[in-house]
């Protein structure tokens, strides 16, 4: 029964992610053109077939659910515009078949699907993914990979107007759909915050925009897809951790780790690998902290009793 309440306040979130992020296609039309949508319908479509040939390969009785819809339009909204529709087809094959269904199904697996299918996107093809639809000007990771000041105006990178995947850059629009998902309890705001203050300290602390802090600290969070993925990825309520101490050191090690890829890697963003990694960690961090807090419980019962007997 508790695992059946499980899967169906699962399902509901699901919708209300697909729903909030409905508020990021209309200003990526303005943007980028209406592409987008064609971009959206064929990774949900590829993620459904997909999803559909898992069910029949690994001989599952369950239906197809909506969580391949989320993760198709994940996908979806961290491609170029301009990038090889194949790219839908083959993150969409490895997210489902590769990191969805071989561990059980929506529900069971380990690492977020549309992670898994960008990772492998971004080794298979790293260029492809950071291609600029609007110029050919360096994008703002890439000057800041350089540790130089990039030449973006903010108001526009908040607007969305920036290189990038239109759907991921619109940070106004993110904080509207981060306030959405928090308001209806779909997202744990503990991840989010402890995600994002991590990655502000580390920017702050190394500052590579010209060496410039507050300078830094506005590129290194508006550019990218780093408040999308804390947003729509990292909460993922099957990959994250149960507990609200878990969750908040699980939010530190994914920021921790995407600050150090963008540094010290050769990829200019590594936000995906960083949830992979930190999805991986999720379980144990769970069962440390429970742990924890029952070895005190029966050293302060112990105390307790021995009080009790003098």
């Amino acid at each position: 029964m508790r695992n059946k309440i499980s899967y169906s306040a699962n399902i509901l979130s699901i919708r209300n992610f697909i729903f909030a992020s409905m508020f990021l296609i209309p200003l990526a039309i303005v943007h980028s053109g209406i592409d987008i949508i064609f971009i959206c319908f064929f990774c949900t479509l590829s993620c459904l077939f997909f999803d559909f040939c898992g069910h029949i390969i690994f001989q599952k009785q369950s239906k197809v659910d909506s969580s391949s819809i989320l993760t198709g339009l994940i996908i979806a909204f961290l491609l170029p515009v301009v990038a090889p529709k194949y790219f839908c087809v083959v993150a969409s094959a490895f997210a489902m078949l590769m990191v969805k269904h071989p561990f059980g199904g929506y529900g069971k697996n380990l690492f977020n699907p549309a992670a898994g299918g960008l990772a492998f996107l971004t080794v298979f093809s790293p260029k492809e993914l950071l291609i600029n639809p609007q110029s050919q000007n360096r994008n703002v990771l890439q000057s800041l990979k350089e540790w130089q000041a990039p030449d973006f105006d903010k108001f526009n990178m908040l607007t969305g107007n920036q290189p990038g995947p239109p759907c991921s850059v619109q940070i106004l629009v993110l904080v509207g759909c981060f306030f959405y998902l928090s308001y209806n309890k779909v997202i744990s705001q503990h991840i989010v915050w402890s995600f994002l203050t991590t990655c502000s300290f580390f920017a702050l602390l190394f500052p590579r925009a010209g060496g410039l802090r507050f300078d830094s600290l506005s590129y290194e969070l508006f550019a990218g897809t780093l408040i999308f993925a804390a947003i729509f990825m990292l909460t993922d309520p099957v990959t994250a951790p149960k507990l609200t101490f878990s969750k908040i050191i699980y939010g530190i090690i994914a920021g921790l780790l995407t600050m150090l890829i963008r540094y010290f890697s050769v990829l200019e963003e590594g936000v995906v690998f960083a949830i992979i990694i930190a999805n991986s960690l999720s379980r144990k961090i769970d069962f440390t902290i429970k742990n924890i807090r029952r070895k005190n419980q029966r050293n302060e019962q112990n105390r307790t009793t021995s009080t009790f007997e003098k």
